[in-house]
């Protein structure tokens, strides 16, 4: 068990996860983030993180750490075939297990657009029902079930497509150009760009 450390961070080698590391640790904040292999904890480390060896697949093996931080914030995501597995068994553990914390974390978890229905003709807000693409149908059902976690302050936030210089789908495009070699998409036939 490490000391009691103000987050702990899930995705945090992705591209949302690495900008939020870049601006806790600017802030002084202490870091504790999920490694899924030894590449990404020498990452997490050289970045100023402390690495904590798991999978989003496992989340008995380091949901502990993660509830003894201050607050918890969730940006991982696998884009497995048992994603909403995953993702069940953590909001599962976290239901069972915050309210018998004397002081839960805060949660900050990200989802993503594809909640969202299509909308080629207009915009979508925060406020627009969930429809989402058949590989995250979950994330209606495990939105409900986080916000009603008792005494855990939770804020769920859907961002849309997530690029940075270099990291993200735009770049790994660009890449794919300059290479001539074909952009390979972990999106399945159903998604809309």
């Amino acid at each position: 068990m490490i000391d009691l450390m103000d987050v702990f961070l899930t995705g945090g080698t992705g591209t949302i996860g690495s900008a939020i590391l870049r601006r806790l640790l600017a802030e002084g904040k202490s870091v504790a983030a999920l490694a899924r292999s030894a590449a990404s904890a020498r990452w997490l480390a050289d970045s100023g993180a402390t690495p904590i060896a798991g999978d989003l697949a496992d989340p008995e093996a380091w949901i502990a750490t993660a509830l003894a931080c201050r607050g918890i914030i969730h940006t991982g995501a696998s884009f497995g075939p048992d994603m909403a597995g995953e993702e069940r068994r953590f909001v599962s553990l976290l239901r069972r297990m915050v309210p018998d914390l004397v002081e839960p974390p805060r949660l900050v978890y990200t989802g993503g657009i594809w909640a969202f229905p299509a909308s080629p003709d207009r915009e979508i807000s925060e406020s627009a029902a969930f429809d989402p693409l058949p590989a995250f149908s979950h994330l209606g059902e495990l939105t409900r079930s986080l916000l009603t976690i008792p005494r855990m302050g939770v804020a769920v936030i859907h961002p849309a497509l997530v690029s940075a210089p270099g990291r993200g789908p735009l770049a790994e495009m660009a890449e794919a150009a300059v290479s001539a070699l074909p952009f390979v998409t972990r999106a399945t036939p159903d998604t809309i760009w």
